[in-house]
């Protein structure tokens, strides 16, 4: 390519990239869009997908009394799992209370339970779980099981002793947990990654489609057909502003993930940087893609939701790792860029690993910037349709 006709593109596509940054600015739809929505839905998936299971409300129905049923109820109390706020002094009260759902657990100590204690005996507590959601119950009861478990321990270890016993049983098998990248076990820190990926793949693709749609629709696009721009220049014009603003906001996304909720970056701040920007750029292209294809902004608008947000929740990885899933659903998801933007950002920011291990998330993305901007410039057509 000469000089002259290099200097040629370089002012047609810039000129581009000006008309569209004016349209951006006079837009209160690309306003409501690209600033409003993005961080609304940020905040919302940010304080409401936290797995953790902590401050369940919780009664206690204690027909006892003594001085060991208070010290079982210490366990639950003294738990960051459970709260307990309810103390019932009959059974009806304390089914009333799980059926209105103020308790999510309520436990019952029956009569006799501190003097059998003392006597070495069994004695059995019943634990109510409301398990209207079955996730929940489970952990509830696996909670309520190793706690118990853990003071049965303390119990016989305090026996022995009394009794001199200490040295009679020295084998058994101690497991010693430790966990790698998340020692807290923080939801959010495997949460938000992914949510920066969600996010991101919902709204600035509806804002690339409808900004080609729309000029469809209204007749606009009579003077892109008009005027010596190429379909590359159109295209690629498109592509760089809604780029640079989505990267720019990815970047505020990343930043209010690290203050704000305190989630690490345990790799290279570079590569997080690099794996975003080819992610950004590849959602857009997704909706410059779409946007291309479809005449209608109504049709864009629903095609682009449905084919971007629905998948992302589903198959991506995003609530439940991609190897639990079937095949076919699999197959799906390494269909996906957002797939290995979550992938990638995890590996990055809890696991702290190097360049080796995200190559292929960063070649797939790159390669599906290529192929859905190669796409939408072979489908654009200088030609009334």
């Amino acid at each position: 390519m000469s000089e002259k006709r290099k200097t040629l593109w370089l002012n047609r596509l810039g000129s581009v990239i000006r008309r569209e940054l004016i349209e951006m600015t006079r837009d209160k739809l690309y306003i409501a869009l690209s600033i409003i929505s993005p961080f609304f839905l940020f905040f919302l998936f940010a304080y409401g997908f936290p797995l953790d299971v902590k401050d369940i409300p919780m009664g206690v129905y204690d027909m006892d009394g003594s001085m060991e049923s208070r010290n079982y109820i210490e366990l639950f109390s003294n738990s960051v799992t459970f709260k307990m706020k309810y103390h019932y002094s009959s059974r009806k009260e304390m089914l009333d209370s799980l059926s209105t759902g103020y308790a999510r657990a309520s436990l019952v100590i029956p009569p006799g339970f501190g003097r059998r204690i003392a006597k070495g005996e069994n004695v059995t507590v019943q634990l109510l779980i409301d398990a209207a959601s079955p996730n929940r119950a489970i952990i509830i009861s696996n909670y309520a099981e190793a706690m118990t478990a853990v003071d049965n321990m303390k119990r016989v270890v305090r026996y022995m002793k009394e009794k001199g016993m200490t040295s009679a049983f020295t084998g058994g098998i101690q497991v010693y947990v430790n966990a790698w990248f998340n020692p807290t076990l923080r939801s959010d820190d495997y949460m938000l990654p992914g949510i920066i990926a969600i996010v991101l793949i919902f709204f600035p693709p509806l804002l690339s489609t409808v900004s080609i749609s729309r000029e469809k629709e209204s007749g606009a696009i009579l003077s892109i057909y008009c005027s010596p721009i190429t379909r590359t220049e159109y295209i690629v014009g498109k592509l760089i502003p809604y780029t640079v603003v989505t990267y720019i906001e990815s970047i505020i996304f990343l930043i209010l993930t690290r203050f704000m909720f305190g989630v690490p970056i345990r790799g290279s701040l570079v590569l997080v940087l690099i794996l975003l920007f080819l992610y950004t750029a590849g959602v857009i292209a997704i909706g410059i893609l779409i946007g291309t294809l479809m005449k209608r902004q109504v049709t864009a608008i629903l095609i682009t939701t449905v084919g971007t947000l629905l998948p992302s929740f589903l198959y991506s990885g995003f609530m439940v790792p991609l190897q639990s899933m079937g095949a076919e659903a699999q197959r799906i998801g390494a269909c996906l860029p957002v797939t290995y933007a979550i992938d990638g950002l995890r590996k990055l920011m809890i696991k702290g690993v190097g360049l080796e291990d995200i190559l292929l998330n960063m070649v797939v993305l790159a390669f599906a910037v290529l192929l859905l901007t190669g796409l939408s410039i072979f489908f654009f057509q200088k030609r009334i349709r």
